[in-house]
C-alpha cells in the first residue's frame, strides 16, 4: 500500500474533518491574501491621486510663471536702487531722483553672484523745459540698455531695449501734440534725433516722458559717468521677501536704498507664492489623509487576522469533536483502514 493511497484512505475516513480543515485554511490564506491586495490597491490608488495632483499643480504653477513673465514684459521692473542721499519724500514728489552716484555701480551689481533679482538698468532721468517746443515741460530719460549678469546664464530677454544714438522715443502726450510720426526729425537742447518709437497712451509720467540714449543724456546734463537710478525686477523665488533683497543689495552697493514698486509684477509674486504654499499644504493634506486611511485598513487588518485564525482554529477542533462523536455513537460510519 503506497503513501499515496494511505492519504486517500484517511481522507475518505475523515472527509468532514479533512474539508472543514481545508476550508479554514484557504479562507485565512484568502482573507489574508485578499488584505494584503486591498493595501497593495490603495497604495496604487494613493500614487495615482496625488501623482495627478501634483501634476495639476505643476500645470497651474507654470500658468502662473507664464503670465507672471507677461505681466514682467508688460509693467516692467519694481525696484529701484537709488543714493542714499536721496531724500524719498523729494522723489516721490519730484517723481525722479535728484542725487546721483557713479555709473559703474551697476556694473558692480551685475559682476555679483545675487540671484534674487534680473534685468538691471542704469538710467539718468530729470523734468527739464523743452527750449525748442515753447519750453513746455517733460522728462528726459537716458538709458544704456540692460546690463547683463556676468555670473548668470542663460541670459533672460531685455524688458526694455537701449535706445540707439541719435534716435529718440517719445511718450503719447508729446507725439499726439506735435503730430509727430516714426522717422521724423526733433530737436532737443540743440541736437538733431529722429524718432524711432512712439508710447501708447500709458496715463502717467510717461506720457510726457522722452527717452534718449545714456551717455548723449549724460552730456546733455552735464552728468558724465553719473546716474541717478538702478532699475532692476525682482524674480519670483519662494521663501525670499524684499527685506532680504534690501540687504543683499546694499552690502554690494553700501551707498545705496531700494525703493520697492508696488505693481502688478509685485502683486502677481505675491499671489504665486500663496498659490505655491496653498497648493504644497493642499497636496500635503491629501497625503496624510491617504496615510491616515491606509493606517486604518493596517489596524483592521491586524484585527481581522487574529479573528479569522482563531475562528477556523475552532472550527478544526469542532469538526474533530464531531468526528469523534460521530464514531463513538455511530459506529457504522467509522471505515478503517485495514479490510476494508
Amino acid at each position: 500500500m503506497t503513501l499515496l493511497h494511505l492519504v486517500k484512505k484517511e481522507i475518505g475516513y475523515h472527509k468532514l474533518t479533512f474539508g472543514l480543515g481545508l476550508l479554514s485554511v484557504v479562507v485565512a490564506v484568502g482573507v489574508l491574501v485578499s488584505l494584503l491586495k486591498l493595501l497593495h490597491a490603495h497604495d496604487i490608488q494613493t500614487e495615482r491621486i496625488l501623482s495627478e495632483k501634483e501634476k495639476k499643480i505643476e500645470e497651474q504653477m507654470q500658468k502662473m510663471e507664464n503670465d507672471y513673465h507677461k505681466i514682467m514684459e508688460e509693467y516692467g521692473f519694481n525696484l529701484i536702487i537709488l543714493p542714499t542721499t536721496q531724500n524719498l519724500g523729494d522723489f516721490y514728489d519730484k517723481g525722479y531722483a535728484s542725487e546721483f552716484m557713479p555709473e559703474d555701480y551697476v556694473d558692480r551689481l551685475a559682476q555679483s553672484n545675487l540671484v534674487t533679482i534680473r534685468h538691471l538698468l542704469p538710467v539718468v532721468e530729470q523734468k527739464i523745459r523743452w527750449p525748442e517746443e515753447l519750453n513746455r515741460a517733460i522728462f528726459l530719460f537716458g538709458t544704456r540698455g540692460e546690463v547683463p549678469f556676468t555670473k548668470k546664464a542663460p541670459e533672460e530677454p531685455p524688458l526694455l531695449a537701449p535706445v540707439p544714438p541719435g534716435s529718440v522715443i517719445l511718450g503719447y502726450e508729446l507725439w499726439d501734440s506735435l503730430n509727430l510720426k516714426v522717422g521724423d526729425k526733433v530737436k532737443l537742447l540743440g541736437e538733431v534725433f529722429k524718432v524711432s518709437e512712439l508710447h501708447p497712451q500709458r496715463g502717467s509720467k510717461e506720457d510726457i516722458t522722452v527717452w534718449i540714449n545714456l551717455k548723449l543724456a549724460q552730456r546733455l546734463l552735464g552728468r558724465e559717468n553719473q546716474i541717478n537710478a538702478i532699475q532692476a525686477l525682482k524674480i519670483y523665488a519662494s521663501g525670499l521677501d524684499f527685506k532680504s533683497i534690501r540687504e543683499d543689495i546694499t552690502r554690494i552697493l553700501p551707498n545705496t536704498q531700494v525703493v520697492v514698486l508696488e505693481n502688478k509684477v509685485t502683486t502677481m509674486a505675491k499671489a504665486r507664492d500663496r498659490a505655491k504654499a496653498t497648493a504644497k499644504f493642499s497636496l500635503e493634506t491629501e497625503r496624510q489623509h491617504r496615510l491616515k486611511l491606509r493606517g486604518e485598513l493596517e489596524t483592521f487588518a491586524y484585527w481581522l487576522i487574529p479573528f479569522v485564525i482563531i475562528a477556523c482554529t475552532w472550527l478544526q477542533i469542532k469538526s474533530d469533536s464531531l468526528c469523534v462523536f460521530n464514531k463513538s455513537f455511530f459506529p457504522w460510519t467509522y471505515r478503517g483502514f485495514v479490510g476494508h
